[in-house]
């Protein structure tokens, strides 16, 4: 992780679920196949983080 301002690290959500078999589908490596460099295989993506959120509303009555 970044450890001075100017170099942060950006990340995006996504995808959002309670099945932890739906994010390693999505991390895992993707084989595609192009026109000048034959089969690609890319590195799987690795988890580094994980996060619960409740929403909740709260009364502001006395």
């Amino acid at each position: 992780m970044a450890t001075r301002p100017e170099e942060r690290d950006w990340a995006m959500v996504y995808v959002v679920t309670s099945d932890p078999a739906v994010v390693r589908k999505e991390l895992e490596e993707e084989r595609y196949v192009t026109a000048t460099r034959g089969e690609r295989v890319p590195a799987a993506a690795k988890p580094i983080g994980e996060a619960r959120y409740e929403l909740s509303r709260r009364s502001t009555r006395a």
